[in-house]
């Protein structure tokens, strides 16, 4: 891919890098959180508790409480919402 000459690719090789750039798209939209709106000692609970990617918006954090992460889960289908609470291990944020 470097020398233009060793593949023959020439123009042809805008769709290696557009299969490239699509797979980061592809793997940014599932796997990075959207951190909108959050400090960076909400973040850092979040990260610490492993909470996944899509549900850093679902998920109420109170850095100051330092004892549990309450995650809302609501189900449209039978319009029940439940909360989990986990506890906070590794660092105390009082």
């Amino acid at each position: 891919m470097i020398v233009t000459t060793a593949w023959n690719w020439r123009a042809k090789a805008a769709l290696f890098w557009a299969g490239a750039c699509f797979l980061c798209i592809v793997w940014v939209f599932f796997r990075l959180p959207e951190p909108k709106g959050r400090t960076y000692a909400e973040l850092d609970i979040l990260f610490e508790q492993g909470v996944k990617a899509r549900d850093f918006s679902k998920t109420d954090t109170n850095p100051f409480r330092g004892d549990t992460v309450r995650m809302s889960i609501s189900d449209p289908s039978d319009g029940i919402e439940t909360t989990e609470k986990s506890q906070v291990t590794s660092k105390e944020y009082a």
